[in-house]
């Protein structure tokens, strides 16, 4: 911008340059006392500035409407920013919310097991996954197909604590898919964190049956599980693919 206003002052002094050398030196004329003569001396500094400076002003008038556009955006930019930022936290309080409540499932599950001897035994927490996965590895070395497998987990899942942690987790995962979208200044970057979150704050026990759910059941929350790509590719990157047991 500055160098507009060394164009216009340059102008300014080459225009009175060209009258006083074309009149005073060239013609030999001396300076008039003249309002007539000043009158026309004025007529033609503004016939020759005018379409300059009339240029110079409105490059000016442009170039203060862009930078008043610019700073209209950087405005509305940061108001973008400060409503994704409290969009996440209040996003984040429900996430982890969502974590906790999934850890309190995992505190109740309880199956009866029972022994080689007849009797039965309550396996709880993670110690029930455990037996469940035992059991699982026993169906599969006698040949037992997936059916046989969904057959077990019906069976031991009569009071659907094994649906409701799959549930759980199919709820969390629906959330982010669902409230941190691009649509709404997200990316698949911070989806993926949060999936990530969700897998760290997971007890792995619990994933793994979260897992074997997903593999062995066809109710909606395993379905949805299994068709949503951006969880189990972060499920493949963190080695639990959907075929583990």
């Amino acid at each position: 911008m500055i160098r507009y206003v060394v164009v216009a002052a340059i102008s300014v002094l080459l225009t009175i340059a060209a009258y006083f050398i074309w009149f005073y030196v060239h013609l030999n004329q001396e300076i008039s006392p003249k309002s007539s003569t000043w009158g026309e001396f004025g007529s033609y500094v503004g016939g020759v500035l005018g379409p300059v400076l009339s240029f110079i002003s409105l490059f000016f008038l442009i170039k203060s409407l862009t930078l008043q556009n610019q700073a209209n955006e950087a405005l509305r930019n940061e108001a973008k920013e400060a409503e994704k930022s409290e969009q996440l936290k209040a996003f984040s309080a429900v996430f982890f919310h969502m974590i906790d409540s999934q850890k309190v499932l995992l505190e109740k599950l309880a199956i009866d097991h029972r022994l080689e001897d007849g009797s039965i035994v309550t396996k709880t927490g993670a110690a029930a996954i455990i037996t469940i996965e035992n059991e699982v590895k026993k169906l599969r070395s006698i040949g037992a197909e997936d059916e046989h497998i969904a057959e077990y987990i019906t069976k031991i899942d009569s009071t659907d604590q094994i649906f409701g942690i799959l549930r759980a987790f199919y709820v969390t995962t629906k959330m982010v898919s669902e409230k941190i979208t691009d649509q709404r200044g997200f990316s698949t970057i911070e989806r993926t964190d949060f999936f990530n979150t969700l897998l760290a704050f997971t007890d792995f026990a619990q994933l793994r049956l979260i897992i074997m759910g997903i593999q062995f059941t066809d109710s909606a929350a395993a379905r949805y599980l299994r068709g949503n790509g951006e969880l189990i590719s972060v499920l493949r990157d963190a080695h639990l693919p959907l075929d583990l047991y």
